[in-house]
């Protein structure tokens, strides 16, 4: 009997030290007597105790676009340098004295059109080959050049409208003005000017076309001389083709 019991005293001591290192962890309970009792919780693989951590996803606020990536406007420009003049051999004025003009001045038509001067414009550059002496044909080209292809599309429609309305200077006259459409860039429009009033091709008189492309607007004629209105027509006509095919820096789309 005293075996007995010294053999409980020692098992509950030892038990007492296990139960001191094992009950942190959760694995196991002594009972009175000393007998293994389940644990109250369950333990996690790494001996730790199972807990759920509730985590909050935070929001994400919308990128902000980066500006260095936006696209650069494209904007027409605005200046008329010389090279979008043709050279004086390309208006028939090959070794002519050459006058330009840098300022936004009235439209080279005539006075009886009142189509004055593009005041839209921020910039113009014209060139007069010759001086008319011995009747010779004058050959005269400007270039004005607008904010926008608006603008000009506006300016060239305003001097349409004066050409459909042109009337000689004097009022016993003879001149005959005939405003036409051209095949020509943008806008194209013409206008033959009768000496005699006559307006078939044979009849003497002189011929301008005006054109647009992009912002710039583009005159050329023939001022004087005595040219018949077939051979004006067909060679000014040519003239603004060429001419419009200078202006390719000024067309940022169709327009």
């Amino acid at each position: 009997m005293r075996t007995t019991r010294t053999s409980r005293a020692r098992t509950a001591t030892a038990c007492a030290g296990v139960l001191a290192v094992l009950t942190a962890g959760g694995v196991t309970a002594c009972t009175s007597d000393g007998s293994s009792a389940a644990p109250a919780t369950s333990a996690s693989p790494t001996g730790q105790l199972a807990s759920v951590t509730a985590s909050a996803t935070p929001s994400e606020a919308p990128a902000t676009p980066d500006a260095s990536l936006a696209p650069t406007p494209v904007v027409a420009p605005t200046d008329v340098p010389d090279e979008v003049l043709l050279p004086p051999a390309a208006l028939d004025g090959q070794g002519l004295p050459r006058q330009l003009v840098e300022v936004v001045v009235p439209w080279r038509l005539p006075p009886g059109c009142g189509a004055g001067q593009p005041d839209t414009a921020v910039a113009m550059r014209g060139q007069e080959l010759g001086t008319g002496e011995f009747e010779a044909v004058v050959p005269v080209q400007q270039v004005a050049v607008f904010p926008d292809a608006a603008a000009a599309v506006v300016e060239l429609d305003r001097v349409r409208g004066r050409l459909a309305g042109c009337a000689p200077e004097e009022p016993d006259a003879t001149t005959v003005y005939v405003r036409e459409d051209v095949a020509v860039g943008a806008q194209g429009t013409g206008l033959a000017t009768s000496y005699n009033g006559g307006t078939d091709d044979g009849a003497l008189g002189t011929y301008a076309v005006l054109t647009r492309r992009g912002n710039a607007v583009v005159l050329v004629g023939g001022e004087g001389g005595e040219r018949n209105l077939g051979d004006a027509r067909a060679q000014e006509t040519a003239h603004a083709q060429a001419a419009w095919e200078l202006l390719a820096r000024y067309e940022l789309d169709a327009g």
